[in-house]
């Protein structure tokens, strides 16, 4: 217990973060359901968010670790308690289906593997895939939004081009459609962010912003125009980030630009707390290590110099 309620586990193994996992979820399970120590996770959690390190944290809820392990130990081999919930407890919404598009039907596996993830090898092919299945579909936004992927993805900027203005002649305010425009504009830039054409671009995120307004990528997007022209953000699009992971708190990605822009502004407290869930999440990856390796850096607000950057 004491290893697995300490600050830093980058130390721990492959099989003792197995092992931590698991004794993680069976943990819980034995401070919620058991009435042996109610009310513990509650302090120890709490604590954590007040800013106590974990292990001060861990033995002021919890008293002494050993007996900790001892207890959770005996409770692992037992029958372990669970409880049932009702479905008439249980408030389910209205489900809509609908059928897909004979276009969209086309390119859903193509779109599956991009979720998925395509190497830069395998661009021309997949791109050659796309074609063919967008042919049948010159006037289909679905059709043609993936195949615009493929071909930015190829390194075909032009037939990039000409795929999303055939989307965007079918609907001129499709959102995914403007997007893949300001994208398409960004990436013909050279490597001090000039040549594109940033106005345009901004147009672009702005036209899709005011169609969907809390759709949190044009912020997003509106917001890494400025790093990608090498300019600084300004407030608005600072305030367009925090609104973005309001809505969409979920992405790392996302997450991670808050934390950073929070720590350009000498917002370290407010850095920790964005910072914290992903540093932490058991499944965060690489992009996990990273937030624990940035919280670990941010200075204390009263004595930091500034952080450089823009």
């Amino acid at each position: 217990m004491a290893a697995m309620l300490a600050d830093d586990k980058r130390k721990l193994s492959n099989s003792e973060r197995s092992t931590l996992y698991a004794m993680g979820w069976l943990l819980t399970h034995y401070l919620i359901v058991s009435d042996a120590r109610k009310g513990q996770l509650n302090r120890y959690l709490t604590a954590i968010n007040d800013g106590t390190p974990r292990p001060e944290a861990a033995t002021a809820a919890f008293g002494d670790l050993k007996t900790l392990d001892r207890d959770v130990d005996r409770y692992a081999r037992r029958k372990l308690d669970y409880f049932r919930v009702p479905s008439a407890m249980l408030s389910v919404g209205k489900v809509d289906v609908r059928d897909l598009s004979p276009a969209a039907a086309a390119v859903l596996p193509l779109r599956m593997r991009l979720k998925a993830g395509v190497l830069p090898a395998e661009g021309a092919e997949f791109a050659s895939l796309a074609r063919a299945a967008a042919a049948p579909f010159p006037n289909d936004p679905d059709a043609q939004l993936l195949l615009a992927d493929a071909e930015a993805m190829a390194g075909n900027l032009d037939a990039c081009d000409a795929a999303i203005a055939r989307a965007l002649a079918t609907q001129p305010n499709s959102t995914e459609g403007l997007l893949a425009r300001a994208r398409s504009m960004m990436r013909r830039r050279d490597d001090k962010g000039a040549q594109a054409d940033w106005p345009g671009i901004r147009a672009a995120i702005g036209r899709a912003n005011r169609v969907e307004p809390d759709h949190p990528v044009p912020l997003m997007l509106y917001y890494d125009s400025f790093a990608a022209a090498k300019q600084k953000a300004p407030r608005l699009a600072v305030d367009g980030l925090e609104r973005a992971f309001e809505i969409a708190p979920q992405d790392p990605a996302l997450r991670m630009r808050l934390a950073r822009q929070l720590a350009v502004d000498r917002r370290f407290d407010e850095a920790r707390v964005v910072l914290a869930p992903l540093a932490y999440a058991p499944h965060a990856g690489p992009i996990g290590e990273a937030a624990l390796l940035m919280l670990d850096q941010l200075p204390d607000p009263a004595a930091a110099p500034p952080i450089g950057g823009d």
